[in-house]
């Protein structure tokens, strides 16, 4: 049986170098997963105020129990204006938000 180290350019091992490559971005993800500072606006009244939003890091469920973990994060606070308490998108904002870190 010919191991994977000696064939890199192999299909499995390319696939098990992506997967490891999003771990690793993920375990980084969630030592560091301190909430994030944005401004929003509100689309009814135009308030501007500061949310926080938590990173989403995605679950593990597969391989061994011990290295398993549930999804994490996600969150915006608050979810409502604090001026009218006009309920916000939060997918938006965190569309946003994600567009100002790219940049």
């Amino acid at each position: 049986m010919q191991s994977y180290r000696n064939n890199p350019d192999s299909d499995t091992n390319t696939k098990a170098t992506a997967q490891h490559l999003r771990e690793v971005f993920a375990l980084q993800m969630k030592r560091r997963k301190s909430a994030a500072t944005h401004t929003a606006s509100c689309p009814v009244c135009s308030a501007e105020f500061d949310v926080e939003i938590e990173p989403y890091i995605p679950a593990r469920t597969y391989g061994r129990p011990e290295d398993c973990y549930p999804a994490e994060g996600g969150t915006i606070e608050p979810e409502h204006c604090p001026d009218c308490a006009a309920k916000l998108d939060t997918g938006l904002i965190y569309e946003e938000w994600s567009e100002a870190q790219r940049e």
